[in-house]
């Protein structure tokens, strides 16, 4: 009778995270935004000043962050 080999399961691919062209490419949309709609940087300097409207803010950012990641996922 002949042994049973059992090999191990593949290793699993690593995950991917954000890269600096990711992070520099939303910082130059995000300057691009504000330049060509002025009003958003008004938006975020009333955020500055205000706490509640910085909260909003935040969590607006945070969304779209997660949803941003959560599509790139499931691809």
């Amino acid at each position: 009778m002949n042994p049973i080999r059992i090999d191990p399961p593949p290793p699993e691919p690593p995950k991917r995270r954000w890269s600096a062209l990711t992070i520099y490419g939303g910082l130059a949309v995000a300057f691009i935004i504000f330049f060509v709609f002025p009003w958003t940087l008004r938006i975020v300097e009333t955020a500055a000043r205000q706490l509640r409207v910085l909260w909003w803010l935040v969590l607006i950012v945070v969304l779209v962050l997660w949803l941003s990641a959560r599509f790139r996922r499931k691809r």
